[in-house]
């Protein structure tokens, strides 16, 4: 992995972050996190510096301008209320929103929101009948930053067999969805993080074995 090694780096969706850099941008002071408390002055990880951008996870956001896109106006959360005539954030504007990290699907829903039957997962292959990662029990679904997986349940819901949450609590011998297989990573938006190194960027902890 390549990057800086950061010590004691701090999680962008968890308490207070004073200092913490960005994962996927230049070192910015100061920077809030985008899913956390009010946002004023918050620039966006992977974009441009752009004043009074509101938070794509949070409140209203009138305005706001995407992370991952052309500035787009009225532009709606992708992972929020209704979406209608919303733009993907990683690609062209399109009409009934196709998916960020795939092929072109129509009528997918996001998946971070309400039921999506027959939604095509947006960071790996085609996948029939898949459900939100972050929703309900999701049989048959396929990690999207991961090897595939048989019977792997939400990163952020309940307990899961032989994949642990990366956002949740201790995950002893969990594996990276952003980066190579790690052992003994600890989660990066879950409870404290003492040593703990991002999976964007950074190097990995002391006497962890990297495989490629």
């Amino acid at each position: 992995m390549n990057g800086p090694y950061t010590v004691g780096i701090k999680p962008l969706y968890g308490p207070d972050t004073v200092g913490i850099k960005p994962l996927y941008g230049p070192d910015t002071v100061g920077i809030k996190p985008l899913y956390g408390p009010d946002t004023v002055g918050i620039k966006p990880l992977y974009g441009p510096d752009t004043v009074g951008i509101k938070p794509l996870y949070g409140p209203d956001t009138v305005g706001i301008k995407p992370l991952y896109g052309p500035d787009t106006v009225g532009i709606k959360p992708l992972y929020g209320p209704d979406t209608v005539g919303i733009k993907p954030l990683y690609g062209p504007d399109t009409v009934g929103i196709k998916p960020l990290y795939g092929p072109d699907t129509v009528g997918i829903k996001p998946l971070y929101g309400p039921d999506t039957v027959g939604i095509k997962p947006l960071y790996g292959p085609d996948t029939v009948g898949i459900k939100p990662l972050y929703g309900p029990d999701t049989v048959g679904i396929k990690p999207l930053y991961g090897p595939d997986t048989v019977g792997i349940k939400p990163l952020y819901g309940p307990d899961t067999v032989g994949i642990k949450p990366l956002y949740g609590p201790d995950t002893v011998g969990i594996k990276p969805l952003y980066g190579p297989d790690t052992v003994g990573i600890k989660p990066l938006y879950g409870p404290d993080t003492v040593g703990i190194k991002p999976l964007y960027g950074l190097a990995p902890l002391r006497g962890v074995k990297i495989r490629d």
